[in-house]
């Protein structure tokens, strides 16, 4: 995997987490309680903000 600053990183879950959940929500994804990582997003983030990249990296590669 490309070695991606935390910035870039950032841009592309906030990226995403619009177009799967829409510009209305997208802020709110992050605060809301995730069964698969097992808390909010934003939580995890602050301590391994890669965990959450590839969780969302992961729920794209399941529609192609």
């Amino acid at each position: 995997m490309y070695d991606l600053s935390e910035e870039i990183m950032r841009k592309r879950c906030v990226m995403l987490v619009t177009a799967l959940v829409g510009k209305e929500y997208r802020d709110s994804w992050w605060y809301k309680h995730n069964t698969t990582l097992k808390a909010t997003p934003q939580e995890v983030w602050n301590t391994d903000p890669t965990k959450v990249y590839q969780y969302l990296m992961g729920s794209v590669d399941i529609y192609v």
